[in-house]
């Protein structure tokens, strides 16, 4: 029999997220069927239950993925990326389908999206609030990202300023830099504070609006 993808409390799970755990039953095929009551089970629980259980399984999972035109553009036709895509999900506590609507892969490596990497850490038990916002200071525009972790004296905070889109090259540069510099602000700062308040959430990964900013090797 095959490995299972990963193993949690002696129950097979995907979350690593301390506060989420969920058992994988796509090798079930019976379990699709009804409720322990005898009743059609409902869509959130079918949906919870199409969850791949092994490696073999998430690949088959992702070569169906990949040819449906619902498939996001960037993984459409790359099995293997979707196959990882999900892989990096799981390490945060995202579903499949979750996974390949917040994870982007920019210059060879993952990234998160803020609006996944805020919900992720909402969701953690860890944060007693993360607060945003923007002021216009001598530097012009800076947006502000505030988080209270549980446990921990003071706040983190983090700020992103129009000035500093500037010396980085970033503002008024083609793409969402030129349409939503507000929000691009806004990500940035996010980006950083919750990065340095909840490392143990996000594992690391980048916010994808910071990531898309970052050269490759190639220095492009």
């Amino acid at each position: 029999p095959e490995t299972p993808l990963c193993r949690e409390g002696g129950s097979v799970g995907y979350f690593r997220n301390h506060t989420h755990k969920q058992t994988l039953l796509m090798s079930d095929p019976t379990s699709l069927q009804t409720t322990g009551d005898g009743a059609p089970p409902s869509p959130q629980s079918v949906a919870s239950k199409m969850i791949p259980q092994t490696l073999g399984e998430l690949e088959q999972f992702a070569q169906t993925v990949s040819q449906s035109q619902l498939c996001p553009k960037s993984y459409r036709g790359k099995p293997q990326d979707v196959t990882l895509a999900i892989l990096y999900g799981m390490e945060v506590g995202l579903r499949p389908l979750q996974s390949l609507q917040s994870v982007a892969v920019i210059n060879g490596k993952p990234a998160i999206y803020g609006d996944a990497a805020l919900a992720l850490v909402e969701q953690s038990g860890l944060a007693e609030y993360v607060k945003e916002w923007q002021e216009q200071t001598e530097r012009g525009l800076t947006a502000i990202c505030e988080a209270q972790k549980t446990g921990k004296p003071e706040p983190t905070r983090q700020t992103f300023s129009e000035q500093e889109a500037k010396n980085a090259g970033l503002w008024g540069g083609r793409g969402p830099w030129s349409d939503y510099p507000r929000r691009m602000l806004q990500m940035r700062a996010r980006s950083w504070c919750l990065r340095d308040c909840f490392p143990e959430v996000l594992e690391g990964l980048y916010l994808a609006e910071e990531a898309e900013a970052i050269p490759d090797d190639a220095g492009t």
